[in-house]
């Protein structure tokens, strides 16, 4: 009945370093000359010709420098570089850091950068941070995340502690995670709790199909129809299809038109 969503990987964009490059010839050069003496294992040459391309205004130049220290056993140099970036108001450089340490099974290193991200004004980086202890099998830590992330602001969070207590079996849980996105102005939220509710409450299930109608939802009334004809329910479904819903959710009453009066001829 409702809708997918899927939420976005926190990664670098690799075409919009590429496009940034482009943009700046001058660090683009730099770039491919640290890059090539860094497959010299010319590291002497490779570090200072990456730094010059970073203050270049090199995008993709932060990314290569701090993987290459990593790859090369100076991890926490690499970190000390990309902080000293973030604090500049560089976002960019903590998501290159929570790669890494991502990359490196240091999570919980990795959840400090995700909240920096967040005060930085960005929500979405705390629910990206439950989608990792939720694949990590952190339950508990991954909802309170969600949670966290839903109130600062970023609604998709409840999609995404919604499909994740699904897949553990937890429907009715999952369920009231899509409601409350509701509440928010997407109706979808509503038919998607209607879809995890239809097998555990089918009850439950229709109510959600009203508050999606209230909303004006076009897919509403088509779904409780169907839903009331799965449960056996055939009388409801065909006066509902003809008739709708009355203002207070029940189903609207048939009605006859009363019989025209006549006058008496004078």
């Amino acid at each position: 009945m409702g809708t997918t969503r899927r939420l976005q990987p926190s990664t670098i964009g690799r075409g919009a370093e590429w496009q940034a490059g482009q943009q700046n010839p001058q660090a683009e050069s730099l770039c491919q000359e640290a890059k090539k003496a860094a497959e010299e294992n010319s590291l002497g040459i490779a570090i200072p010709l990456y730094q010059k391309a970073i203050k270049a205004g090199s995008a993709g130049g932060l990314s290569q420098l701090a993987v290459l220290l990593n790859k090369t056993g100076r991890a926490s140099d690499a970190l000390t570089l990309l902080d000293t970036r973030m604090q500049q108001g560089d976002e960019r450089a903590a998501w290159i850091a929570i790669n890494l340490l991502n990359g490196s099974g240091k999570l919980d290193e990795a959840l400090s950068w995700y909240e920096r991200i967040a005060e930085m004004g960005n929500p979405r980086a705390l629910t990206r941070a439950a989608c990792r202890l939720a694949f990590a099998g952190r339950t508990n830590e991954a909802l309170t995340w969600y949670e966290r992330a839903f109130t600062s602001g970023h609604t998709d969070a409840s999609w995404g502690a919604a499909h994740f207590l699904s897949r553990k079996g937890r429907l009715k849980e999952a369920a009231s995670w899509h409601a409350r996105r509701a509440t928010t102005g997407d109706a979808d939220g509503f038919l998607e709790a209607a879809d995890l509710l239809e097998s555990i409450e089918p009850e439950s299930a229709l109510e959600q199909c009203q508050h999606a109608a209230a909303m004006g939802h076009p897919a509403a009334l088509p779904s409780a129809i169907r839903l009331l004809r799965k449960m056996g329910r055939q009388l409801e479904a065909d006066l509902l299809q003809k008739l709708g819903w009355e203002p207070d959710g029940s189903i609207a009453k048939p009605w006859d038109a009363p019989a025209p009066a006549h006058s008496g001829a004078k």
